[in-house]
Parts: C-alpha cells; sequence; structure tokens
C-alpha cells in the first residue's frame, strides 16, 4: 500500500512539472520550424544581430546580415515569439504551429523614441549680468535616441532673444549632433549673436524638438547686458566678441604716419620710403623691420596686433574668411594685382582706405590686401625659427598680389619669412591695437 501511495504521489508531480507532453496538443520536438525576416520599418533595411525568442527555447537566435532568422526543433502548438533589439520597440506575437516551417516573411520593427532633454544652459547663466554684447548660448543637451547606431534621429532648435518676451524665434536650424553620443555640449547658433545693447534685458527661449517622434522640450531666462559701451582713441575702432575687447587702427600706418613718429620720438627711421610700391604720404608704410614697427605702436601706448585680435577683427562675428564675406572677391580689397607691376600702371599698394568696400564688420579698412601687416605673439613668441635655423617673423593679411591668400584665419594665411631681426620687405607694413576704455 505503501509503494502504491508512493507512485502516485511521484506521478503527480511529474504532471505538476510537465513532465510528461500533452500528446493531444504537441508533436514530435523537430517537427516545428520559424523562419522570418526583419527590416527597419522607416529605411526598409534588413536588421542584423535582432534577438529573436520562444519561451523554452534555450538558444539565442540573432537575424543575419540579411535580417533573416531560423528557430528549428519546436514543438507543435500555440507558441509566443518576441523580438528585442536596442532602439526598437519589442515586438511580441503569437502564432499557432504545425508540424513543419512557419514562414513569417517579413517582420518590420518600430524605432522607439525618446524626448530630448535639455540639461543646462552653460552660457549665459539664467539672470547673468554684465554679460557681454555678442555671444553664443552654450547648451548641454542629451538625447538616448543618439547612442543607437541605427539612429536617423535629429533634433531641431529655435531661439527667441529680445529686450520684450514672446517674440517669434530669432534662430531656427538642425543640432549637429556627434555620433553615437547621448549627451553633447553644443553652441546655439552656431554664429555669434552681436549688437546687442548695452544696459538691456533681454529674454530668451531655447527649445530642441526631435524629428522622429515629435517630442520637444524648452529653456528659457534672462540676462542682463553690462551698462557701459567701450571707447577707443581717435582713429581706431572699437572691436568687441564675447570676452574679447580691443582697438584697432582703422587704417594702416601711412608714411606721413610713420615720419611724424620718427620727428616726434628724435629716432632715427632706419626707413627709405620705398619709391617703387608704396610712395606718397597716404600709402601705409612698409620696409620697417618688426622692431622698429612695435616700437612705433608701444610709443603712441599701443602694440601691434595679436594673432586673435587680428581674426575677430577681419571675421566678425559672422567668423568670416575676409572682411567683406566668405567668397573672394578680388574688386573688393586691392589683392589682385600682378607682384611686380609697375605703380605708373596701377601696381603696388593703394592709399589707405581708398577701397570702401574693403571694411571688416568693425569698421577696419584693408585687412585683405594692400599690404601685409606685422603681427605679435608675445614678447617671448614674437618670432620663431625656420627649419634652416634663420629667424623668421609673422606677418598677415595678404598684398597686392595676394589673391585669395589674403584671408581671415591666422592658421591659414600667416607667412613665415627667413631673416634677421633686420628683415623687412617692400610689401609688408603694421598696424597697432590697444585695450578699450570705460566711456
Amino acid at each position: 500500500m505503501r509503494t502504491k501511495l508512493l507512485i502516485v504521489i511521484a506521478l503527480l508531480f511529474c504532471l505538476q512539472c510537465g513532465f510528461f507532453v500533452d500528446l493531444g496538443t504537441n508533436v514530435d520536438k523537430t517537427g516545428a520550424a520559424i523562419y522570418g525576416w526583419v527590416k527597419d520599418s522607416i529605411s526598409g533595411q534588413p536588421l542584423s544581430g535582432i534577438q529573436v525568442a520562444v519561451p523554452g527555447k534555450t538558444d539565442v537566435i540573432l537575424t543575419d546580415s540579411d535580417g533573416f532568422f531560423a528557430i528549428n526543433g519546436l514543438y507543435t502548438g500555440e507558441k509566443t515569439v518576441s523580438l528585442y533589439a536596442v532602439g526598437y520597440q519589442t515586438i511580441t506575437m503569437s502564432i499557432p504551429l504545425t508540424a513543419g516551417v512557419k514562414n513569417l516573411k517579413t517582420i518590420s520593427l518600430l524605432r522607439s523614441n525618446s524626448a530630448p532633454v535639455i540639461s543646462e544652459v552653460l552660457y549665459p547663466k539664467p539672470n547673468q549680468t554684465a554679460t557681454p554684447l555678442s555671444l553664443k548660448f552654450k547648451v548641454s543637451v542629451s538625447e538616448p535616441d543618439f547612442q543607437n547606431l541605427r539612429s536617423i534621429e535629429k533634433l531641431n532648435f529655435s531661439l527667441c532673444i529680445d529686450t520684450v518676451q514672446n517674440t517669434q524665434p530669432a534662430f531656427t536650424g538642425t543640432i549637429n549632433w556627434p555620433e553615437t553620443k547621448q549627451s553633447a555640449t553644443i553652441f546655439l547658433p552656431n554664429k555669434y549673436i552681436y549688437n546687442l545693447k548695452a544696459n538691456k534685458q533681454y529674454y530668451w527661449k531655447i527649445s530642441v524638438k526631435d524629428t522622429m517622434g515629435g517630442e520637444s522640450q524648452s529653456f528659457s531666462g534672462t540676462f542682463t547686458t553690462r551698462d557701459t559701451t567701450d571707447i577707443c582713441p581717435s582713429g581706431m575702432a572699437s572691436i568687441e566678441l564675447e570676452d574679447n575687447r580691443f582697438c584697432m587702427d582703422k587704417y594702416e600706418v601711412t608714411n606721413r604716419d610713420y615720419a611724424n613718429f620718427t620727428s616726434t620720438a628724435g629716432i632715427d627711421s632706419e626707413h627709405t620710403e620705398d619709391a617703387s610700391f608704396s610712395s606718397g604720404p597716404s600709402k601705409p608704410v612698409t620696409n620697417v623691420r618688426f622692431v622698429k614697427a612695435d616700437e612705433y605702436c608701444r610709443f603712441y601706448l599701443k602694440r601691434l596686433c595679436s594673432p586673435s585680435q587680428w581674426l575677430i577683427a577681419t571675421g566678425g562675428a559672422e567668423q568670416n574668411l575676409y572682411p567683406y564675406g566668405n567668397t573672394y572677391d578680388q574688386t573688393k580689397c586691392n589683392t589682385a594685382k600682378t607682384a611686380f607691376q609697375n605703380p605708373a600702371d596701377g601696381g603696388g599698394a593703394d592709399s589707405v582706405g581708398a577701397n570702401p568696400d574693403c571694411v571688416s564688420p568693425y569698421g577696419v579698412y584693408d585687412l585683405s590686401g594692400n599690404v601685409s601687416e606685422w603681427i605679435y605673439y608675445g614678447d617671448n613668441v614674437a618670432y620663431a625659427e625656420d627649419w634652416e635655423g634663420k629667424t623668421s617673423f609673422v606677418f598677415a593679411g595678404g598684398s597686392w598680389s595676394s589673391g585669395r591668400r589674403s584671408g581671415s584665419s591666422a592658421r591659414d594665411t600667416l607667412t613665415f619669412d627667413a631673416g634677421s631681426t633686420y628683415y623687412r620687405q617692400e610689401d609688408v607694413g603694421f598696424r597697432c591695437c590697444s585695450k578699450t576704455r570705460p566711456k
């Protein structure tokens, strides 16, 4: 009796654990299979590496490069099939399975969508005071969808900024996003906002919106611009870009200017006015070596301009390649003459300011062409040594024959020439820069 009882208990345990197969529902274990192909619902491209799961099947099934998968050795009956992939919505389907192959044909996966998040506006800070009169917004944004290699998500932005609230967007565009990164620090817009008014409160609102799900988020605030407008000495232009504020001579130093300097300072000019290419009181002085040009500027409490000052003054807030824009135009500045063309035939330098279209956004003339100009790297790096070990000084902007090589980018247009501290050249002049002073 005891033995029979133990047998009954064992049978009940086996039935509860599913040890015995219901022959009315399932046939032999190898009697059924599921085949299928998986593609992206938007692009139609096959998806590889998609995980396909069937309860009770312990093998990890992944789609191949054609998006194909095959699950063999299944019982017949009702089966649940699930497809998983990062960046896509999970699909679960119930399939009545009979003996043989069940071809699911093509399964389209829908991409998942996460809303973009503006984590922080890094600059300007909300309610910031003494804000410069030109700036870019620096924003920390996260978008989880971008970590998916297959994502074709894009983010659009809009920026409203004005002295009154609820204005129309002043800037709109698509954000250039680094690939496969979930978060990034970006600048909006990709060019400077400038000509802001001093001592004014500005209202701003930044919005980002994704293109896949239409999700959006906004961030708003205010800032107040600094309360003074800097001024510069007569003959100099006031230049500002974010925290960079300085003055620059509107015109290249002329032969007249340099003669007045040597007379006032009582020094030997070491200069002979170039009768060939830049003679005349209103033409730029040339054949002046770097140290004398630097001495001139210091005498008037100025300095030779630095590469960054040159870049800002020429390209402006738009960061253009030339004072007049990004496309070279030989009619704007004195850049298209033959190198040794006779001045009697129109060659050489023009009088400073003679080309009215060759002016930067800040009102500085002849930063492109006419004569190249010495620039200053600092007390300890005013020059470098070239591969021959000769002393090299730096000038920028191109001369009357430089053509396209007369743009704003110091890295692209600086020219290094070998020589000693006495090095000077017939097509190299200079101008000066100085600090601004409060109005």
